[in-house]
């Protein structure tokens, strides 16, 4: 996988509490690759993410107001090809995930 920092996208995560897409598709032959994310929940609650047929990792649990973060400059997250990125949590998550679309 060959990227520049100019392809490095970003996306906000704002009172995220229950299944939802935060990364449209990239289209056939293309998938999203999670270079890192930063996330807190308002309470004490679990977070996951996935892409539309697969987790890809598993729940995390968290205490209120901590942050959490993963960073790697490989990439931490991929989802399949052609598939969107999915957050999923029991309580109000928010911050932001930094992600590349790269070849399947």
């Amino acid at each position: 996988m060959q990227y520049s920092v100019n392809d490095i996208q970003q996306e906000s995560v704002s009172n995220i509490t229950t299944v939802t897409t935060i990364v449209a598709a990239p289209g056939a032959g293309y998938r999203i690759v999670v270079l890192g994310y930063l996330l807190t929940l308002d309470a004490a609650g679990e977070y996951s993410w996935s892409s539309a047929s697969t987790a890809l990792m598993g729940t995390q649990e968290v205490t209120a107001d901590t942050p959490v973060g993963a960073f790697a400059s490989t990439g931490v997250l991929h989802c399949a090809e052609n598939e969107t990125l999915r957050l999923t949590a029991t309580t109000a998550a928010n911050g932001f995930v930094r992600y590349v679309i790269a070849r399947a």
